[in-house]
């Protein structure tokens, strides 16, 4: 009874006090309900194994007597059954709302992140876009002959840059070449 109840339940509630913290959290309530509980088991099963040893070493104890004891630890061990059971409930019910609140904490995050590679994407998408859709329409413009136009983007560094200073010499020469056929027709 010592050896194969009393103390491998002593083990078992010394490990759950113990270790509990470290499993996403612990009942707030486990340690104050389960202690005494589990001081009455003890207490009481210590009872009966005296009375067990005392029918070993005296050959009997009144009935009575051993009936109460027995009666005695089958209450504290029931009692400590229930409050266990109940503070397992609790305590599954906190680490599932622990849980639910990591998932929500991770999914908020991946949405953020969403949103965040989604307008970094656009700005990408609208800094190249937009200047490319100017020079294109500098380039119809001058192949119309508009020569008087301002070509975008000269002063940038990035290969718009460069597109918008191969637009300049285009027109530069576009504007030398109808200067020289301006000279000729005169």
């Amino acid at each position: 009874l010592k050896e194969g109840d009393v103390d491998r339940v002593a083990a078992d509630m010394d490990t759950s006090l113990k270790e509990d913290p470290n499993f996403y959290g612990e009942s707030p309530t486990y340690k104050t309900k389960i202690s005494p509980v589990f001081e009455a088991y003890k207490t009481q099963n210590e009872a009966l194994r005296d009375m067990l040893a005392k029918i070993a070493t005296e050959g009997s104890v009144p009935r009575k007597e051993f009936i109460l004891a027995w009666n005695d630890a089958h209450s504290s061990a029931s009692a400590m059954l229930k409050v266990g059971y109940d503070e397992l409930d609790t305590l599954l019910d906190y680490r599932i709302a622990a849980y639910k609140s990591q998932q929500h904490t991770m999914l908020l995050q991946a949405i953020a992140g969403i949103i965040i590679s989604l307008i970094f994407y656009l700005f990408v998408l609208r800094s190249l876009t937009k200047p490319l859709n100017d020079l294109t329409q500098t380039m119809a413009d001058l192949s119309q002959n508009r020569l008087d136009l301002a070509i975008p983007y000269g002063e940038s560094k990035s290969e718009i840059g460069q597109i918008s200073r191969a637009l300049g010499v285009f027109r530069q020469n576009a504007m030398n070449v109808k200067k020289l056929e301006a000279e000729q027709a005169r």
